[in-house]
């Protein structure tokens, strides 16, 4: 009888020291909600979204974007704008294009949502998406059609 409580209590020990581990391995370093705001010359209805910036295992910073309520790309005046792109300040850093985001496809798909997802090596400090003419474009344009505060 009393060998049965020391057994079990090593038993307890290594269970406890598994869970804490497999707790800590998997869980995320850092997770920041950025309040977003609409510019005043957003395109047809306000755009409402958030973005969440995490840190993979290799300490880059993982932007995800949600939307919902944003116009098609197609909806986009193809005379003059062709895509809708995300962009990204970082402190002492240009504006850099994380590339292009669309609203959903799909037949049974929501298009009015959008989701994205970026990797940078730079903390953000404001993520925001412009209607740019081409995909690659290697400034911002004038037309914001969503943006975030600065955090």
């Amino acid at each position: 009888m009393n060998l049965i409580i020391p057994v079990k209590n090593i038993f307890l020990g290594i269970f406890a020291a598994t869970l804490i581990f497999a707790y800590t391995s998997c869980a995320k370093k850092t997770a920041a909600v950025a309040k977003t705001e609409t510019p005043a010359e957003t395109i047809a209805a306000e755009n409402k979204g958030q973005v969440q910036i995490k840190r993979d295992a290799n300490s880059n910073y993982v932007i995800q974007i949600n939307l919902r309520e944003l116009e098609a790309v197609k909806g986009i005046d193809p005379a003059t704008k062709k895509a809708y792109i995300v962009w990204m300040n970082a402190d002492g850093q240009k504006a850099a294009n994380l590339g292009q985001i669309n609203s959903n496809t799909g037949w049974l798909t929501d298009k009015s949502k959008a989701s994205f997802e970026a990797t940078s090596v730079f903390k953000p400090t404001k993520v925001f998406i412009t209607e740019e003419d081409v995909a690659l474009a290697k400034k911002p344009g004038s037309k914001v059609i969503w943006t975030t505060s600065t955090f």
